[in-house]
């Protein structure tokens, strides 16, 4: 049996994922706008618009090029960054608190 190449593994993890999205709600009226990308309409205030959805494969195994990917890895990052933009976002909202409060002061 031949071994499946890295382009076939990842058309075989994005099909399967992709027959599993078909068959929910959300995605019957999905648009394909791309090899694995959709464009899933949703209402909003009245208006008809899209949430855009790419499926992509990723490596279980370190190349020349990439690490491999680890889940855990990447959500503890996404977790970093949130942190990081909710602690930019207090920080900008405080100085503008004091801002207004001088500014009433005067």
């Amino acid at each position: 049996m031949a071994t499946m190449t890295t382009a076939e593994k990842n058309l075989t993890i994005k099909s399967s994922v992709l027959d599993e999205l078909r068959n929910t709600p959300v995605f019957e009226n999905a648009v394909q706008i791309g090899d694995f990308e959709f464009a899933i309409p949703v209402e909003v205030d009245g208006e008809q618009r899209y949430c855009a959805i790419s499926l992509t494969a990723k490596s279980n195994k370190d190349t020349k090029t990439t690490v491999a990917f680890n889940a855990e890895d990447a959500h503890n990052e996404y977790l970093d960054t949130v942190a990081v933009k909710a602690a930019k976002a207090e920080e900008k909202a405080k100085a503008k608190a004091e801002k207004l409060a001088k500014k009433a002061s005067k």
